[in-house]
């Protein structure tokens, strides 16, 4: 939540929006086998990844048992760990801000985290954090499948809230 609010100040955006989404991310995370019988159905290409699943179905707990109903939360939850195409400023924040948390401990996240401070653009961030992100998240995807010139045949499609 600090990263991501730290962001949010620096670059200009809705830090209400910015606080709400970034506390809800992982609302999923440690009850997503639990939650797959009632929303796997909706996940599409997403149930074929376990390690980001946990996203929109973070999303779909946000709008069912917190009652959000903001889709620009519920889609920066669902997107946290994959990014996609024309994301808004808020969602872009969030994205990088889970990249760059303390307990993340990829190669060049140390790096990566020097980013803010560097006067580098939001665009520079979500970049640089897709490349040190993809490898973990989806084995053989390269960085260009996280960022907005993805090819649709590796990546989740879009979910609608």
């Amino acid at each position: 939540l600090d990263t991501s609010l730290k962001l949010a100040r620096k670059w200009g955006a809705d830090q209400k929006l910015v606080a709400l989404t970034a506390a809800l991310h992982d609302c999923a995370k440690n009850i997503s086998e639990e939650l797959m019988p009632v929303y796997g159905p909706m996940l599409g290409d997403f149930a074929r990844y376990p390690a980001v699943r946990h996203a929109p179905l973070g999303a779909f707990y946000a709008r069912d048992v917190f009652k959000i109903r903001d889709c620009r939360i519920l889609e920066g939850i669902c997107y946290h760990c994959t990014g996609r195409p024309a994301m808004p400023l808020e969602e872009k924040i969030v994205y990088l801000a889970d990249a760059l948390e303390p307990g993340r401990n990829y190669d060049g996240v140390e790096r990566l985290r020097l980013l803010p401070e560097s006067g580098a653009s939001v665009k520079d961030g979500k970049e640089a954090a897709a490349a040190g992100r993809s490898s973990r998240r989806f084995g053989t995807m390269d960085a260009s499948h996280a960022v907005s010139r993805r090819k649709t045949s590796s990546m989740p499609e879009p979910i609608e809230f």
